[in-house]
């Protein structure tokens, strides 16, 4: 096996594999297979030897590697037409988890102890690095990318967060949403104010920052929604002490 084999020899230990997804891989008892999307000639010869690492854990697991430009229709039945060399296709008999290379970066500084994806660093690491002289460094996370890819596929149920909206809510930053998505949890919104139910396959329900409080049958829906197994994020700032409403709902859970 490649975990025998493939010995790491790196200096820095960027191929080894946590003993937490050592427990969890070898815990998978569902067939899982991981495509590897590239060009030949054009791999990540790090990525490469962790993935033949990390499937070696488990004989379940299976790595196929896929050349876009010999089958260009391979990626049309994941819903996507392109991704960037040496990006993932994780798949079980349940669901498929598309991890894009620059997934599996991000940038860090550690003067700010501050890390941003490929996507936000695109947009403003050259900012960062003219204006404000931080120089940011690429770190490659394969190990907790690929194992929160397999849970994902390999969950029973998916996790559903729904914001709240219609009280001047705040949006989540992008770097939580990017992790929530990591995480594999589905968000989305929901207005009780317009009578939209509180949706079945909710697990969390986010109140981020309301600027405005809620009405009492607003507070109702959410009072029963919690008397029935669900669950609150609850984030406030200043002057929400008098939101009535709000207030009363809290106050059920001693806050």
């Amino acid at each position: 096996p490649s975990k025998l084999t493939m010995i790491d020899t790196s200096g820095t230990g960027k191929f080894d594999i946590s003993g937490t997804s050592q427990s969890f891989i070898s815990g998978i008892k569902e067939k899982v297979t991981v495509y590897y999307i590239c060009t030949d000639g054009y791999e990540d010869t790090d990525l490469e030897t962790f993935v033949e690492r990390y499937t070696s854990m488990n004989p379940n697991f299976t790595v196929k590697r896929v050349d876009p430009a010999r089958d260009p229709s391979f990626l049309e039945q994941y819903q996507t037409e392109s991704l960037n060399e040496n990006s993932l296709i994780i798949e079980s008999e349940k669901r498929f988890k598309v991890i894009d290379y620059f997934d599996f970066i991000l940038f860090y500084n550690a003067e700010l102890n501050y890390s941003m994806p490929y996507d936000e660093y695109a947009s403003y690491g050259a900012m960062y690095e003219s204006y404000y002289g931080y120089t940011f460094t690429p770190v490659q996370y394969f190990d907790s990318v690929i194992t929160l890819g397999v849970e994902y596929v390999t969950a029973e149920t998916i996790p559903s967060m729904y914001l709240l909206n219609g009280h001047g809510e705040a949006e989540f930053p992008e770097i939580v949403s990017k992790n929530l998505e990591a995480y594999g949890m589905k968000s989305d919104t929901v207005n009780v104010a317009l009578g939209e139910p509180i949706p079945e396959d909710c697990t969390c329900l986010v109140v981020n920052n309301p600027t405005s409080d809620l009405t009492s049958v607003e507070a109702a829906t959410v009072s029963n929604y919690l008397a029935n197994g669900g669950n609150l994020l609850l984030i406030t700032s200043a002057g929400a002490d008098s939101f009535k409403n709000l207030g009363s709902l809290a106050s059920e859970f001693g806050l």
